[in-house]
């Protein structure tokens, strides 16, 4: 946690205003998190989630390990359990944050309101953080 700390705080951020989220927190224990992702499953469909799948870095041929096939419920029901608005990602969750945008307001468990109406995410994306000071090094001594 303290590695994200310092590259909020070495980008400029005040580390102490942003809010970090561990998987576990979100999911261990806590049973509507794993009704969203079946809600998630009711609501797609296989051609859907192997549209999401280039998440993972990579396209996807026909053999793929069933436990794939759950990661894009994953990264989609992130989005709704820390009611994220604004879904800002890498390039490579593009199509996750597109189908958690298609299932929004169909979304029975932490649906993002405001309001007291069902809104859908904003998704935006950029390459990797890192690329812009390839091969320079990041101020403050931290590579």
């Amino acid at each position: 946690m303290e590695t994200f700390k310092k590259v909020v705080e070495l980008l400029g951020g005040d580390p102490d205003n942003v809010r970090f989220y561990m998987a576990s927190d979100l999911y261990h224990n806590n049973d509507e998190y794993w009704y969203l992702i079946l809600d998630l499953a009711r609501m797609t469909n296989l051609a859907d989630i192997r549209h999401s799948l280039t998440i993972l870095g990579r396209k996807m041929g026909e053999s793929i390990p069933m436990s794939w096939l759950v990661y894009p419920l994953l990264q989609v029901a992130d989005v709704f359990v820390i009611g994220s608005h604004i879904a800002h990602g890498g390039i490579d969750q593009r199509k996750a944050y597109v189908l958690a945008r298609e299932v929004a307001l169909k979304v029975r468990f932490y649906p993002l309101t405001l309001n007291n109406e069902k809104v859908k995410p904003i998704a935006l994306f950029h390459s990797l953080i890192p690329a812009k000071y390839h091969g320079q090094g990041v101020q403050g001594g931290v590579e």
